[in-house]
């Protein structure tokens, strides 16, 4: 049963132990988050929060129904730091609820914006613990109607048998008591249902070492025998306690789907120059290409989420300092853009063969040589265009559903970046063409030189923009990259953010502090 499945019969009015949190107090509203509704398991959780509006200013959100209080369940990832309504309820004030909405399914994951409400109530949720998973391998099973087991046998057997546990424990002491007279090493003494570590822990329990089935105590062994199963018992307790606490052993640990496989050694190839080889791989970066002398000096995997995700990207490597430390990185929420009279940019794209790469991070689409874009007196020659899941950039606050990021390159190695916003709509032909002609795993290649594109049919037919100084989203992390944002965004079916979906679930860096930098919009 999905917990959301369980979570939708829960009421939105908090009954049961609202605990509400402030988490923001504006002019003409109030949010807070249900710490009492906080739901973890694995790297999920969620919880309610309640929006109060002030009288006649509650938006249009639920039709035609007047409300002041919007409560919503959302579902927090606390790896990719992601968040997504499931659930939303109006009411008036305190009142009943008045209309519930199930909205699971109805939007797509979107990044959450640090230092923001929903990044104070993201990590509120994430600090609490998920409850430990059962370990099937640790413990026997347990019949139906019988109570669950739990680490004391003294806690959890009936009364008939809680003698023969305490009769059982004596033993054990007074063996361990001779062994230490007898000897001067100490032995072990025997393990018992309640027998405690060093650290006062209750030791896990054994399969292999059950209980006869009329419930009385095995007979002791000799003192030398106890010494020696008990040592090779204190060996294998780290084990036995990880798997009876729930947590994989570390070896066994996989990347998350979607990102780093096993064939992921070679996913930075794709991000080479155009023409090169792909078998050698390159610096994990869909913006910039190759470093300056061409070749990878360190093969270093990221992804955007797990041990290797985005808040780990400049530990991994000292190249991908910037990403941390960097002032002018990128993707940002774009506001109070000041409006500007500039020359349009010149858009000189051609036709080109298709080449769709699955490079480990994202779908990239390799461009013949030829085509280019003019801003001012500098020529940019377009290298590859490929996609993110959702966008990575905001506009105003708002979320867009995926965008396409157009990389080029001067003779002089300066990039520019035009990113194509995409919202869901009518179905997009070009998008068509790409989706299909998916590469079928990641470091495969579909070239079809007979399939001709033209990357001006990605571009939409109005060609405002805004532009500002930043940096590649993706390690290094580099500055110096011009970024044009066109305004308007074009059309793509939700089929087709779906097919993309099935390769990349999410593959969007969160967007980045301005520190003040200028951004021109050009209508």
């Amino acid at each position: 049963m999905r917990l959301t499945a369980l979570l939708l019969s829960l009421p939105a009015l908090g009954a049961f132990g609202a605990d509400w949190v402030p988490i923001s107090n504006f002019a003409r509203e109030k949010l807070e988050l249900d710490r009492g509704s906080i739901v973890r398991q694995g790297d999920w959780g969620t919880a309610w929060d309640r929006t109060t509006y002030e009288p006649g200013r509650a938006p249009a959100a639920a039709g035609d129904v007047e409300f002041r209080v919007a409560r919503t369940l959302v579902r927090y990832d606390c790896a990719r730091r992601t968040v997504v309504p499931v659930v939303r309820s109006f009411s008036q004030s305190d009142g009943p609820e008045i209309l519930r909405q199930n909205v699971e399914g109805a939007e797509l994951p979107q990044p959450v914006v640090p230092d923001t409400p929903r990044d104070r109530m993201l990590d509120m949720v994430c600090k609490v613990k998920p409850p430990p998973e059962k370990s099937l391998a640790a413990k026997p099973a347990v019949p139906v109607g019988q109570p669950l087991p739990v680490a004391s046998a003294k806690a959890s057997a009936p009364a008939g048998s809680k003698a023969e546990a305490a009769k059982e424990d004596k033993s054990a002491a007074e063996q361990a008591k001779a062994a230490d007279k007898g000897q001067g090493e100490k032995p072990a003494a025997p393990r018992t249902a309640n027998a405690k570590e060093p650290d006062g822990k209750e030791a896990p329990p054994k399969a292999a070492e059950a209980k006869p089935a009329d419930g009385k105590a095995a007979k002791a062994e000799p003192a030398k025998a106890e010494g020696d199963k008990a040592a090779a018992e204190k060996k294998d307790t780290p084990k036995t306690a990880a798997a009876s606490q729930g947590h994989k052993p570390v070896e066994g640990k996989g990347p998350p789907p979607g990102h780093e496989t096993p064939k992921d050694k070679n996913a930075a190839a794709a991000h080479g120059k155009p023409g090169e080889k792909t078998a050698e791989a390159r610096p994990a970066d869909e913006h910039a290409g190759a470093d300056k002398d061409g070749h990878d000096k360190k093969k270093v995997h990221w992804s955007y989420a797990g041990t290797n995700g985005v808040q780990q990207w400049h530990k991994l490597s000292p190249e991908f300092a910037a990403c941390a430390e960097g002032k002018r990185q990128s993707p940002i929420d774009i506001r109070d853009g000041v409006r500007s009279q500039l020359e349009p940019i010149v858009f000189n794209y051609k036709p080109s063969g298709l080449r769709v790469v699955n490079n480990g991070h994202t779908i990239e689409v390799k461009y013949e040589p030829g085509s280019s874009i003019t801003i001012g007196e500098t020529t940019y020659a377009l290298i590859q265009f490929h996609f993110h899941r959702p966008a990575e950039e905001r506009v105003n606050g708002r979320a867009f559903d995926m965008v396409a990021h157009l990389v080029h390159k001067s003779t002089d190695g300066k990039l520019a970046v035009v990113a194509v916003l995409m919202m869901t709509g009518d179905e997009n032909p070009f998008i068509k063409t790409l989706w299909n002609n998916l590469p079928l795993d990641v470091d495969m290649e579909e070239r079809l030189e007979s399939v001709k594109i033209d990357a001006t049919n990605l571009l939409p037919k109005i060609r405002g923009y805004y532009t500002y100084m930043g940096s590649l989203t993706t390690p290094p992390c580099t500055e110096g990259v011009r970024w044009i944002v066109m305004r308007t965004p074009v059309q793509v079916s939700r089929t087709q953010v779906q097919t993309f979906g099935r390769v990349y679930e999410m593959n969007a860096r969160p967007v980045q502090a301005t520190n003040g930098r200028l951004v021109k919009e050009v209508l």
